[in-house]
């Protein structure tokens, strides 16, 4: 256990436990509070069970962008002068280059508390998951920033995000930083294309029915991920508007 703990991998699968953590409290935290009064047994198994299935598919490949950006920073550093040039026989240049990853996931580990606490409050106001109107939001943050900061408490939660996700991230690297020689370059090679295998393997497993079984709309975004809803409105732009406005029909309106 120790020998992976402090590989190049024990971060990335400490990021991956630590985000999968999250999720599912994030997804007992919104059960508690918002689930309607007459869900059924059945299907609250069935919305944590798809839910943590969701959340590991994700996690899993949140884990393999991590290792994509790991494995580019040590590309850069080990760069042969010939190829990298003036820059690379720089002294400072290796210093830099690691120590540019440590702060590219502290900001990584701010945002995803942020994205964390702002899935709760979007859900709080729409009962969803990350939708189009998130998307938009993004899109076009002049219309909301002004509504933003005077309905939330901004500072705070900014406060939140700086010393959780530092302490996350230090956390992280204190107990599964890398020593170096622990593997080879074949170890590292081959444990990385089966990183790559487990997600395009789960990725398959995915299905939007998976999270549609509930005549509850609100079962059915409980059992969502965020980051998977968001790409999804990203991706298709589309929002069932009667089910977060209201409407008239045609002729009364």
């Amino acid at each position: 256990m120790s020998h992976l703990r402090r590989s190049a991998f024990g971060f990335p699968l400490f990021f991956s436990f630590s985000i999968l953590l999250a999720w599912t409290t994030l997804r007992v935290v919104l059960w508690l509070k918002f689930h309607p009064a007459q869900t059924a047994a059945g299907e609250t198994v069935k919305l944590f069970l798809a839910g943590f299935h969701q959340d590991l598919v994700m996690a899993v490949i949140a884990t393999a962008a991590l290792m994509g950006l790991a494995w580019l920073l040590s590309s850069l550093i080990a760069l042969p002068a010939g190829l990298a040039g003036t820059l690379a026989r720089r002294p400072w240049f290796s210093a830099w280059m690691r120590r540019l990853f440590p702060v590219m996931m502290g900001l990584l580990c701010m945002a995803g508390v942020f994205l964390l606490i702002s899935e709760w409050y979007f859900f709080a106001e729409f009962e969803s998951r990350f939708n189009t109107v998130a998307i938009d939001y993004l899109i076009y943050p002049q219309e909301v920033f002004t509504n933003i900061r005077e309905s939330y408490p901004v500072p705070a939660i900014l406060a939140v995000c700086v010393t959780v996700g530092l302490g996350l991230c230090r956390a992280g690297f204190r107990w599964f930083a890398p020593k170096r020689g622990e593997w080879s370059g074949k170890q590292y090679s081959l444990a990385a294309g089966g990183w790559v295998a487990l997600c395009a393997a789960l990725a398959l497993t995915v299905r939007s029915s998976e999270t549609g079984f509930s005549n509850e709309r609100v079962v059915n975004e409980l059992a969502g991920n965020g980051w998977a809803s968001a790409v999804r409105a990203a991706w298709t732009r589309d929002l069932d508007y009667t089910a977060f406005y209201t409407t008239l029909p045609p002729l009364e309106a």
